[in-house]
């Protein structure tokens, strides 16, 4: 009986247990996936957005303190408004500045 009990006693995963679990764990994942990746794209639009109402706010500070000179990055970067990395980041989302508004690309 002893012997009979060693060849009974399993000391792994059968392959259909393996190709089981492989299986429930891709579905998982093309059911996650999709979402990180719209989830994303919404972090990063409003990201955007945000940028865009902070460059509006220091365009509105300038204006203020300064009302007789023209809206320009440099001017912004100049006077201490913006720094080089947000008219880095200015130019890079393709921001317009238009008089004293800033407006996205359509």
């Amino acid at each position: 009986m002893n012997g009979l009990e060693q060849i009974k006693k399993r000391t792994g995963f059968t392959l259909i247990e393996v190709i089981t679990t492989i299986f429930i764990m891709s579905l998982l994942m093309m059911l996650v996936l999709p979402n990180v990746n719209r989830i994303r794209q919404f972090a990063e639009k409003k990201q955007s957005e945000a940028f865009c109402h902070h460059v509006q706010n220091q365009v509105d500070l300038f204006k203020g303190q300064y009302p007789g000179y023209d809206v320009s990055l440099p001017s912004l970067a100049e006077h201490g408004f913006m720094s080089k990395a947000q008219v880095e980041q200015f130019e890079r989302e393709k921001l317009i500045l238009r008089g004293d508004q800033v407006k996205r690309p359509e």
